[in-house]
């Protein structure tokens, strides 16, 4: 019994003098990890615990430096420091990496780092998303977030980031510097080209801002840039945002772009609130060819909601005047005939768009000609209704429904107006005189081969030589 009693001290005394070694030893990792968390030992333990990554890396410098029992000062260097997932999904190399980072521990709660400089240059980074998924380090838990993250200074610049999908390549260059001290603390330009089978595509985007947007998450105002050029189309916009009351912010928006004949210059300006936006503006299209000189939606005034605080708006509502200036003929003048300078009419659509469901949307278009009263008469008026996926359009379904109706009281006078033109009348239609009116309804998807089309025309025509 004696002995069996002495044995279990010894067990007690062991497991105690272990127990206490292990908070020993825990204590001495949280409070002087220098002592463990050196270059040869995170070599090592990069090398085992990520080694699904395959880590590799020419030069590796890790120190660390305790400012007090809580606060340590961490400073690592990186040359030519590769990795790659075993899926195949993410992989890249970077030729320089300096950081100098704060790290303010707490027993019950992540640290708070402050990043006192980051400077990361060189190299690519390579995301394959034909075949598989990537995932980040933070997202699948292998790095823990901090509870307080501050940046003092951040150079970044990365000459290639290749992004691969089913069909396309898209090539970027990032550049980003974070530095509170100077007089615009954020500035970053992004390069960007795609190669596809519908063409190639290039553009640029630029940020800045005068404040310190990464620390405060305010902002006193953030200046956008960026053009696009390819596949017959250019464009340039700009996007201005700054503070506004009542936690909204205030939003300019412009563009201009050029596709074929048409020229669009766009603008507008509002709030971003809470619950969505509230934009008002203009858009024009010009045209070099065709029966119209310009289209114009003026008195813009969108509407929209977003859920959940996010920024893709799940309804929204557009209502506008619409004026389209039709293509002087050259018989007008000739014959003394007047056309209007514009056609004018209401505009409003209605839209509905659910992300969740792999952006599918729901949209209805009104459009109300006003009457024009002249040498003739015309009014018209057009609904449509579409549904389907924003990333798949040629599937979009369309039904719309057109009405209209021109009168004249001399179809002589047409005749004479679309005289020597594509659209002149033929012979012998074009002998005929008096007053004429014609009535046109369609209905269905033009797209799809099945569309009905009603026609009436009624006249009191004469004079057929």
């Amino acid at each position: 019994m004696r002995a069996v009693i002495r044995a279990m001290g010894w067990v007690l005394a062991a497991g105690s003098a272990l127990a206490v070694g292990a908070i020993l030893l825990a204590a001495a990792c949280l409070f002087r990890p220098e002592w463990f968390l050196t270059t040869g030992i995170t070599t090592r333990a990069v090398r085992v615990l990520a080694a699904g990554y395959h880590p590799r890396w020419n030069n590796l410098d890790l120190r660390v430096q305790s400012r007090s029992l809580r606060e340590k000062d961490v400073f690592l260097r990186l040359s030519q420091a590769c990795f790659s997932d075993p899926g195949g999904a993410t992989s890249g190399c970077v030729e320089r990496a300096d950081a100098h980072a704060r790290v303010r521990l707490f027993l019950s709660a992540p640290p708070s780092v402050r990043v006192l400089r980051a400077v990361v240059h060189g190299g690519r980074l390579r995301l394959d998303r034909r075949h598989s998924r990537a995932e980040s380090a933070v997202s699948s838990g292998l790095l823990p977030l901090p509870r307080d993250l501050r940046v003092d200074y951040l150079d970044v610049d990365i000459p290639l980031l290749e992004i691969l999908r089913p069909g396309e390549r898209n090539a970027l260059a990032l550049s980003l510097l974070h530095d509170p001290r100077a007089p615009r603390p954020l500035s970053g330009r992004v390069d960007w080209k795609q190669r596809a089978a519908a063409g190639a595509l290039r553009g640029r985007l630029t940020v800045s801002s005068p404040s310190d947007v990464l620390n405060t998450r305010r902002f006193d105002r953030i200046d956008l840039h960026g053009s696009l050029a390819g596949r017959g189309s250019a464009a340039t916009f700009s996007a201005t945002a700054r503070p506004a009351a009542n936690g909204a912010t205030f939003l300019r928006l412009g563009m201009r772009g050029t596709r074929g004949p048409a020229t669009l210059t766009a603008a507008a300006h509002g709030l971003q609130t809470r619950s969505g936006y509230e934009l008002k503006g203009y858009l024009g299209v010009d045209l070099s060819s065709g029966p119209l000189k310009s289209l114009r939606l003026e008195r813009l005034s969108l509407t929209a909601s977003r859920p959940d605080a996010g920024w893709i708006p799940e309804r929204a509502t557009l209502v506008c005047r619409l004026l389209a200036a039709p293509t002087p003929l050259a018989a007008a003048r000739a014959t003394k005939l007047t056309l209007p300078s514009f056609w004018e009419g209401r505009l409003r659509l209605d839209g509905r768009l659910d992300a969740r469901r792999k952006g599918r949307f729901n949209a209805n278009l009104s459009l109300i000609m006003d009457p024009y009263r002249d040498w003739y008469e015309i009014q018209g008026q057009l609904t449509a209704r579409a549904s389907g996926q924003i990333n798949r359009l040629e599937t979009v379904q369309l039904d719309q429904n057109a009405i209209l109706l021109v009168k004249t009281e001399r179809f002589e006078d047409v005749v004479a107006l679309l005289a020597e033109t594509p659209q002149a009348i033929p012979a012998p239609f074009n002998a005929f005189r008096g007053p004429l009116s014609l009535s046109l309804r369609s209905s269905g998807d033009r797209r799809s081969g099945r569309q009905r089309i009603e026609a009436a025309l009624l006249g009191d025509l004469k004079g057929v030589k």
